[in-house]
């Protein structure tokens, strides 16, 4: 009778211990409680331990975690981005991606004290916290299977916070100019739709679009899924704002240089968008702490931007280069602009093959005369010279026009007469008395 009684006692004592570690590491929906004390929690885990099963329990608790993120949190999650009424461009206060991060930040927060108790608990010595172990778990579980609508609905919100924040800067900096007397300041002043967020000036929602972006980076970063959610949609954005920059800015200008002030704007205007993505405000309380591999990442990333701009550059550069050279020597700065972006990339064969097209399109054409012929393939002999002084890219493009002048039948007289006459032939002439002549 005593050993029954002793066993009936002792299974009630493993029931309630059993409870106490059930009840109090699992969160309640819709309640706020405080997370059970280490000393209640060590009284009921060596219970457990005394009858051989205190080591289930971290395994129970992220077994229960996962249920409840299949069955619950997540479908709930996703369900903002299935339905057709929540399209992308719901972005502000009561907007698809802020409302479904935020309930999501919240389910997962009510964990993180149980966390934090099992984490003291735990056996010391153990590699991955178990907080790493609940996030891997986390972004496993949940992002395994994404929505073709969320990636839109993220890159619309982080289009638009890159907007506001385009228009903070620029009312900044007219803040910092308005002691002077700027004509375009004041016309700028003129308009009365914010260049942001595209609405009245009156009714500007971009500080509330910020608002809400640092608080959403701020969620993802605790979530560690930061750069899992919006780093393909950043990159989309920047790529998108520089070649749209660069076009505005540079296309058909060829009498200045603007690579360095193309990376000044980079670093001003963009990388800073970057820095606040992932590292908050700098210098404020709002900046966050990184890893060693984020901080890694984020300078691959400006590597990496600063190809694409010098690629983007000499793309629009190398797509005008039959004008460029129909310019010279106008044109000598976007020469040395563009020699410096063949230096940095890989646009060497593009150069090639698109300017031989263009000279085959515009310029090799029964219309045009040898005297024109001749005359371009003078200026591109020079424009040639500036970018390659080794000659290379002027053989493998000069070819094209050599053997074409070969088969007119008046190419001898006019390069006869060019270097006859008193105007117009000393360019012709000066090549040819060159140490590398041109040859046709």
């Amino acid at each position: 009778v005593r050993w029954f009684e002793k066993m009936a006692a002792s299974v009630e004592n493993l029931g309630a211990a059993w409870s106490t570690v059930t009840t109090g590491l699992l969160p309640c929906v819709g309640q706020t409680k405080e997370p059970p004390t280490d000393d209640v929690l060590k009284a009921a885990m060596t219970v457990l331990d005394h009858h051989g099963v205190a080591f289930i329990i971290e395994e129970w608790f992220l077994e229960s975690m996962q249920s409840d993120l299949r069955e619950n949190i997540g479908p709930k999650f996703w369900a903002h981005f299935n339905s057709e009424t929540n399209g992308p461009k719901q972005h502000g206060v009561d907007g698809t991606l802020v409302v479904a991060f935020r309930e999501l930040h919240a389910s997962l927060s009510a964990y993180l004290p149980s966390v934090e108790v099992l984490e003291r608990l735990r056996q010391e010595g153990l590699k991955q916290t178990l907080k790493d172990k609940v996030l891997l778990i986390f972004k496993a579980l949940l992002f395994y299977d994404i929505p073709v609508r969320f990636h839109g609905v993220v890159r619309e919100f982080y289009s638009c916070a890159f907007k506001a924040y385009e228009e903070e800067l620029r009312r900044k900096d007219r803040q910092v100019s308005e002691d002077g007397d700027n004509p375009e300041e004041e016309e700028e002043e003129e308009c009365l739709t914010c260049a942001g967020c595209e609405r009245e000036k009156e009714c500007c929602t971009c500080p509330e679009t910020l608002t809400l972006f640092h608080q959403l980076n701020t969620q993802l970063h605790s979530l560690g899924l930061l750069e899992r959610v919006c780093g393909e949609a950043v990159t989309a954005i920047i790529h998108d704002r520089i070649q749209q920059h660069i076009q505005n800015t540079c296309q058909g200008e060829f009498e200045s240089q603007f690579l360095h002030p193309l990376e000044k704007w980079l670093q001003s205007k963009v990388l800073s968008w970057l820095h606040l993505v992932f590292k908050g405000t700098p210098g404020q309380t709002g900046e966050r702490q990184v890893s060693d591999k984020t901080q890694e990442s984020l300078d691959r990333w400006q590597t990496r931007l600063l190809y694409f701009l010098y690629q983007t550059y000499g793309t629009l550069r190398i797509s005008e280069m039959f004008d460029v050279i129909v310019e010279f020597p106008d044109s000598m700065s976007a020469l040395e602009d563009l020699k410096m972006c063949l230096e940095k990339t890989d646009l060497r064969q593009t150069l090639v093959s698109s300017l031989r097209s263009a000279i085959g399109r515009r310029l090799l054409q029964p219309g045009a005369t040898t005297s024109d012929v001749l005359s371009q393939y003078i200026l591109l002999v020079k424009s040639l010279r500036v970018l390659d002084p080794t000659g290379v890219l002027l053989e493998l493009v000069g070819d094209k026009i050599r053997h074409y002048l070969r088969t007119r039948d008046d190419t001898v007289r006019k390069i006869v007469e060019g270097l006859t006459e008193e105007e117009g032939g000393s360019d012709l002439a000066d090549e040819l008395m060159r140490g590398d002549p041109i040859s046709l």
